[in-house]
């Protein structure tokens, strides 16, 4: 997610900064395997094992032919300190929404959702979650932090470097020796700043920030859910992805509000699909059972189940029992930006058996990076 330009950032910093202030009593409380996949919607995708009980296979695309173990939902979709600063309360503030998805799941297959707008929104919410607590969120947070430290700190000693001279004359009455004086000046000015991000606490103020933003921002978003024509949704290690789609092309991990959709997997069966900007009430796509149409005219407009869009050649991958033929079919892609695109897709093409063959029905979760405490 595009979290703003350097002065949108900029402008919010003191904001961010009051918040690190009222956090830090907590800085040591500390949940060290965080999950940025609820375990609520992990079991959705997870098949039951015997008295083991619901059982996912992990599947790394960045190593396809690693064999592939079976792992709890309790196990999958976990990185080690992926807040590194008060993240207890964090993780907290998730758990409050968590604990509302049992309730809106059962209404999605029920297939009454719509006719509860507690329901529909948890659900936004949920897609909001999964947009900001997320891998993806977290290194464009880095980016963001590095790109305008570094913009910051080149102005201090180029165009502001007087103003940075008067400063220091103004506090202590010394005039700065030459540009290695500059340079401590400008590093001390900004050495807070640089604290707070290198020991967690400005990615935990913004990704709470951002995590209200989101939900507002989604809030207004028409709400569709999908179900597929063929196969069965998987999920991916980032499982919400904001699209933009035109005529004559598609871009993933656009800003939200340069989406003109927002994809969640909701299990096998269901696609949750943000449209932005909200569709009108009474407007149809094309009517071939492609696209959604709305049924419902309030705020948003709300879309029954419909199938999605078949993408020919391309099926859910399922662990066949052992010996099954399909043994010989099944295959998942390589990594590569398109198998990434979308959220865990494969395909059958006969050029490789699947790696690890359990004969336990279970469902993948397909990952680009390990996701296993």
């Amino acid at each position: 997610m595009n979290e703003g330009s350097p002065a949108q950032w900029l402008a919010a910093a003191q904001k961010i900064d009051a918040r690190i202030e009222k956090l830090r009593p907590e800085a040591d409380r500390h949940v060290v395997g965080q999950h940025v996949i609820s375990q609520v919607l992990l079991k959705r995708f997870a098949a039951p094992f015997g008295s083991d009980g619901f059982k996912l296979v992990p599947f790394n695309l960045d190593h396809p032919d690693r064999l592939h173990k079976m792992a709890s939902p309790r196990q999958c979709g976990k990185v080690p300190h992926f807040a590194r600063f008060a993240s207890a309360s964090l993780e907290q503030l998730w758990g409050k929404l968590e604990t509302r998805i049992p309730d809106a799941a059962r209404a999605v297959d029920r297939g009454d959702v719509f006719q509860h707008e507690q329901h529909v929104q948890t659900l936004k919410d949920l897609i909001a979650l999964h947009l900001v607590r997320s891998l993806n969120y977290r290194k464009v947070h880095e980016r963001i932090f590095t790109k305008v430290y570094t913009e910051q700190r080149t102005a201090l000693l180029t165009d502001q470097s007087d103003l940075l001279r008067l400063a220091v004359l103004q506090r202590s009455g010394l005039h700065l020796p030459g540009p290695q004086g500059l340079a401590a000046a400008a590093d001390e000015i900004l050495s807070p700043h640089l604290a707070n991000f290198e020991n967690g606490a400005d990615f935990r103020a913004r990704i709470e920030d951002t995590f209200a933003k989101a939900k507002e921002m989604i809030s207004d978003a028409g709400l569709e859910i999908l179900v597929p024509a063929a196969g069965e949704f998987l999920l991916g290690d980032t499982p919400a992805l904001a699209i933009q789609q035109s005529e004559t092309r598609t871009a993933f991990n656009v800003a939200i509000g340069d989406s003109t959709s927002i994809v969640l997997p909701f299990g096998p069966r269901h696609l949750l699909v943000g449209r932005t900007p909200p569709l009108r009430a009474g407007h149809r796509h094309r009517g071939d059972g492609r696209l959604p149409q709305p049924t419902s005219d309030r705020g948003g407009g709300a879309a029954r189940l419909l199938p999605a869009p078949q993408r020919p050649g391309r099926l859910r991958p399922r662990l066949p029992k052992a010996g099954h033929p399909e043994c010989q079919e099944l295959s998942l892609p390589a990594a590569s930006p398109s198998s990434r695109a979308w959220p865990g897709e494969g395909y059958r093409d006969g050029r490789r058996k699947p790696a690890g063959c359990h004969g336990c029905g279970g469902r993948f979760l397909v990952t680009a990076e390990v996701l296993r405490s």
